[in-house]
């Protein structure tokens, strides 16, 4: 296995950093623009989930007031460690 120089390593990070900040920052304009779109904040949760778990939570319980049968969302929700997706009408 090659060896990377230690200040290589450490510049990887930025630049999957700012996709986070450019996906995140993109996604709520979506979410902005088209509120009833539950995809939009499913996948605002994903990216929130990276850094601020309760962000990922409140964008996905959104997800899930928007379309309740998804069950995908439900399972990732649940495997988060969040529980039961508790939805309000």
């Amino acid at each position: 296995m090659k060896k990377v120089p230690r200040g290589r390593r450490e510049s990887s990070a930025a630049p999957r950093f700012s996709g986070l900040n450019e996906a995140l920052t993109t996604l709520q304009r979506a979410a902005a623009l088209a509120p009833e779109d539950a995809a939009i904040h499913e996948h605002l949760g994903d990216v929130y989930l990276q850094s601020d778990p309760e962000q990922a939570k409140a964008a996905w319980q959104q997800a899930l007031r928007l379309d309740p049968a998804n069950a995908k969302l439900v399972a990732k929700f649940k495997t988060a460690g969040f529980g039961d997706p508790q939805v309000s009408e």
